[in-house]
């Protein structure tokens, strides 16, 4: 089994979301750290720790400290000791009374090493390492010196890269690795459950792309909206909570009637008459099915939209009429039943094996709503507990196709896009019971969406541990 870069970062967060620290699995990294160590190296050997500022640094770290009477340790901090991210690592670091090795001494700290560890730059690099950062690593494989990476190798998956004679790969090898790029790979249990692996969480928040501050009109997602044709309400809640998640635009196909009354919940909202194509190619996702009801002329309509094949969520009334549309796509739909729903649309009960099943052999994914969101594409199945009983109440299904479909138009893959849709969607009941206990209503939750966006931005990308 492998495990893609962006689901490792994915899944250290998750961690801490639900053990509360990443402590004892960046405890138990160093512990296999020192192991790979002690295997490759005799005792009062001299090991150069390179460490960068994140987790990796720390992992090098306590395994100097498991160490500390076996092997002499010598560490470089490129950014120095101030920088590491982690308090309590930074506490473990100075307990070990070592002085860091400036930069201008590396050539001749790395003479005198029997190993080098690196522990430079880990799955948060973006881009090819920095020309600092590229002139340690060429140090490195220009030594003659055997390297131990943790995790994998600084700069993997670019042209500049460590050449590791062992890799210590925490969990699961990453997608990619091989003994070409990463030499002997050791794969370590660092006791992370093998249920998170499949368990939604704010770490899906990674996927979601932050805007450029050079970005312009419409870059940042556009958004088509089939819905509301008998319903309205239902276009609207999908719409707003879409709006929430940060789109430049959305357009609502509806029935001509109800444009007013959808226009009047936001001016950011732009209404169509549902049978006015000509530009839907333009949007960058669709969301197609609450609140149309089952009329058969929507065929068409839906037929049209569904051959655009454009990431495509389908939901509701939508689901009941699926299988009725006659189009010819490549890419996955995303259907988002309640269990009634997914029998109507599969002729099978609404289990776990069954959507699975479906999945498999549609290609479609599937978010099978309930008490714990069943999100699977036919090759995984995510797991997305949370919420509270008050979400049985009308329009939190309409809130989460718009959530979902809006991520989509943020260029999210579909299977990414659902459980982190999914647990954005349960995430705002829970902040808004929290508020209002059993008293709040859709729109309450549409507008505590904000905040728990931000919270999820200052989780991934500014707290520490």
């Amino acid at each position: 089994m492998t495990i893609t870069v962006l689901d490792s970062r994915i899944l250290d967060l998750n961690y801490r979301y639900y053990h509360g620290s990443l402590d004892p699995i960046v405890r138990n990294a160093g512990i296999a750290v020192a192991e790979e160590i002690e295997k490759l190296t005799p005792e009062d050997a001299s090991i150069l720790m390179i460490c960068g500022t994140g987790n990796k640094a720390g992992d090098a770290i306590n395994a100097a400290y498991m160490l500390r009477d076996k092997r002499i340790a010598i560490f470089h901090m490129y950014r120095g000791v101030d920088h590491i991210k982690s308090d309590k690592i930074r506490s473990i670091f100075e307990s070990l009374k070592i002085d860091p090795v400036p930069l201008e001494r590396i050539d001749e700290a790395i003479k005198g090493s029997d190993l080098l560890v690196d522990a430079l730059l880990g799955t948060g690099i973006k881009g090819k390492p920095s020309a600092d950062y590229a002139r340690i690593i060429s140090i490195m494989n220009g030594s003659g010196k055997p390297i131990l990476s943790i995790d994998m190798p600084s700069g993997f998956g670019t042209e500049v890269h460590i050449l590791p004679k062992v890799t210590v790969t925490m969990h699961a090898p990453k997608e990619g690795m091989s003994r070409e790029n990463s030499g002997t790979m050791a794969i370590k249990d660092i006791g992370i459950p093998e249920d998170l692996v499949n368990t939604s969480g704010p770490g899906y928040f990674l996927s979601y792309p932050l805007p450029d501050a050079a970005s312009h009109k419409g870059m940042n997602g556009k958004l088509g909206i089939f819905a509301g044709a008998r319903y309205p309400g239902a276009a609207i809640v999908a719409s707003l909570g879409a709006e929430k998640i940060g789109l430049d635009l959305i357009h609502i196909y509806t029935d001509p009637t109800f444009r007013d009354l959808v226009q009047g919940y936001s001016p950011f909202l732009i209404t169509v008459p549902y049978s006015d194509l000509s530009r839907s190619e333009e949007n960058d996702s669709l969301l197609i099915g609450p609140g149309n009801g089952l009329n058969e002329e929507y065929d068409e309509i839906m037929s049209k939209l569904l051959s655009l094949d454009k990431p495509t969520l389908v939901d509701a009334d939508g689901i009941k009429t699926l299988n009725r549309c006659k189009y010819t796509r490549k890419r996955p739909i995303v259907v988002t039943p309640h269990r009634k729903e997914f029998e109507i649309l599969t002729g099978m009960e609404a289990t776990e094996d069954n959507a699975y099943s479906y999945a498999r052999k549609t290609g479609n994914v599937v978010l099978l709503k309930g008490k714990v969101d069943i999100i699977t594409d036919g090759k995984r199945i995510i797991h997305s507990p949370g919420g509270n009983a008050r979400m049985t109440m009308g329009g939190t299904g309409d809130l989460l196709a718009g959530i979902v479909a809006a991520l989509l138009a943020k260029g999210i893959d579909e299977l990414h896009a659902s459980a982190l849709g999914s647990f954005i969607n349960k995430k705002v009941g829970e902040n808004a019971f929290l508020r209002y206990s059993y008293w709040f209503g859709i729109m309450d939750m549409v507008k505590m969406l904000p905040e728990t966006m931000a919270w999820m931005y200052n989780f991934c990308y500014e707290t520490r541990d």
